[in-house]
């Protein structure tokens, strides 16, 4: 039986490594361009409409190069990353860029759930789905101390009340900001979780720990065509990353796998040992 050697460990480990474990995914946008860059022009990511890069859209005051690309990715846990993020900086005009998925996602019948991360210092930054134009969920730092809201109603598109979460308006620092849109039951459920146990990514049905609440939306059928990054307060600062759309919380939280782990120790085993040689 041929023997590995340490040359071939590192090249095992380096093939499973360079391909990232992103799970069963609906959308998926880690952000991972060139730093410095503005997003408007980036066209990355899986699960939107095919050739269109973000864009300012319809979204009053914002501009193009409001949002650029961090160089490096935020992190949570043993969380998968891909490097990179989207970073803002608003002292003015509100900041909106927006992106068309390639296909409508949830509707009756579904389940659907979304993860992402946030580090954000001030209120009213994050991710908003929308559908037909008309704005269904905003998720992220939202004021008087709220992290999700849900705009409730009959119809299509979504309107008129507003229901918001009861989690803790979020401080400065990396956050996992988790909602599942569960139309399974026939009561349509918005599942909402702030920092959940990072034991728990990758793992069960649903979250464990970290903040949760739940509100049902009565008529409404949690049917999206496409996503609006928005920044809407004075002097604040936002970093967004890991945005992952899929139809089940292991979707939504991959972490590497086991053997992955395994493979980049041996490789590393064996380097040292052929150092030592």
């Amino acid at each position: 039986m041929k023997k590995l050697t340490s040359n071939s460990l590192a090249l095992v480990a380096c093939t499973f490594v360079s391909q990232p474990l992103f799970g069963a995914l609906t959308v998926y946008e880690g952000f991972e361009y060139t730093s410095g860059e503005g997003l408007s022009t980036q066209n990355g990511g899986v699960g939107f409409a095919g050739g269109e890069a973000w864009n300012v859209g319809t979204a009053t005051g914002a501009s193009v190069g409001s949002l650029t690309v961090a160089s490096d990715s935020l992190s949570y846990g043993a969380l998968q990353t891909s490097g990179g993020a989207a970073m803002g900086v608003r002292s003015g005009s509100s900041v909106a860029m927006f992106r068309d998925f390639g296909s409508t996602i949830g509707g009756s019948g579904s389940n659907v759930w979304m993860s992402f991360l946030i580090d954000v210092e001030g209120n009213t930054a994050g991710f908003s789905l929308y559908n037909g134009g008309s704005e269904a969920t905003f998720s992220g730092g939202i004021n008087s101390g709220y992290s999700h809201r849900l705009y409730s109603g009959g119809g299509d598109p979504m309107s008129s009340a507003i229901s918001n979460s009861p989690a803790a308006a979020i401080a400065p620092g990396a956050h996992l900001m988790v909602a599942q849109f569960d139309m399974s039951g026939g009561t349509p459920t918005f599942n909402l979780w702030v920092d959940p146990d990072v034991a728990s990514l990758g793992t069960g049905a649903a979250p464990v720990g970290g903040t949760f609440s739940s509100v049902t939306s009565g008529t409404q059928n949690f049917s999206f065509d496409s996503i609006r990054i928005g920044m809407f307060s004075s002097d604040q600062t936002m970093v967004l990353d890991e945005l992952r759309i899929g139809e089940s919380w292991v979707d939504v939280s991959p972490i590497p796998e086991p053997s992955t782990v395994l493979l980049v120790g041996l490789a590393g085993v064996g380097l040292a040992r052929r150092k030592r040689v």
